[in-house]
Order: structure tokens, then C-alpha cells, then sequence
């Protein structure tokens, strides 16, 4: 696998295990101490597949998160088990 591909599986499991999360360029290329460029890319790679949704913030940045309709798609991606419901009763 490519440090690539590997950067995209990490930001997908990142976002999956926090569906309400949403992040800047600079802030994921924080945590993940990777180098903005190759984020970037990765990020990209992610947004192209549609798995995550870009918004623009109120104070103009550039947000990224999970897109909801591709959640399964992204847990098979990233190998994370499907969740079932918990229904009450």
C-alpha cells in the first residue's frame, strides 16, 4: 500500500470513528504530523470518491468530513465493522 492510500485510510478511520467531526487541511495534517502537501493529496483522493464532503466555514475555511451516504462503504475500506442499530425494547 501506498503512504498515500495509507494517509487516506487513516483520515476515513479518523472521521468514521467520529461521524460528527469535521476538520481543516492544517488541523488533520496536525495530527497526523504529516506534511500538508502529501494531506492534501490524500484528502483529495477522499473528497473525489466522495467519501468526504467539503464545507466552507463561517470564517471561510475549508472544512472536510465524513460523508453519511458512504459511511458502510467507508467501513469496508477501512476494514471497521458495520455497527447495528441499537433499537429500544
Amino acid at each position: 500500500m501506498t503512504e498515500q492510500a495509507q494517509l487516506v485510510l487513516d483520515i476515513l478511520t479518523y472521521f468514521l470513528q467520529r461521524p460528527e467531526a469535521e476538520d481543516s487541511l492544517e488541523g488533520i495534517a496536525a495530527w497526523k504530523q504529516a506534511d500538508p502537501v502529501t494531506v492534501r493529496a490524500a484528502i483529495s483522493d477522499a473528497v473525489n470518491r466522495q467519501l468526504l464532503i467539503v464545507q466552507r466555514a463561517s470564517d471561510g475555511r475549508t472544512l472536510y468530513r465524513l460523508n453519511p451516504e458512504k459511511r458502510e462503504e467507508v467501513r469496508r475500506l477501512t476494514g471497521r465493522p458495520s455497527t447495528p442499530e441499537r433499537r429500544p425494547g
